[in-house]
């Protein structure tokens, strides 16, 4: 498991075997596409892979980013874009 913490204070805990799923890949590749519709949809596919829809790190990641009864796409964006650099990280070290 992958222990972290974002630079605005959000802990995650992430199985370090799911860089090695197929459906990661798939994932990734819409999100470094250059078609945002595709780009969009991959940051969705994304948080439902890292944090399944109904679970307690998908609820502790919203409760983290809401701001005034709204929880902001950008914010939470930015919390995978974190979460994915410290797999990237983690990654890298294990090469």
């Amino acid at each position: 498991m992958i222990r972290g913490e974002t630079s605005t204070g959000f802990a995650f805990e992430i199985d370090e075997r799911i860089t090695q799923d197929i459906r990661f890949v798939r994932i990734c590749r819409k999100i470094y596409s250059e078609d945002t519709r595709k780009r969009g949809e991959g940051f969705d596919d994304l948080l439902n892979f890292f944090f399944p829809e109904g679970s307690d790190q998908e609820e502790k990641l919203f409760a983290h980013c809401e701001r005034d009864g709204i929880i902001p796409v950008e914010s939470v964006y930015s919390e995978l874009g974190e979460v994915m650099s410290a797999l990237e990280k983690e990654n890298a070290t294990k090469k």
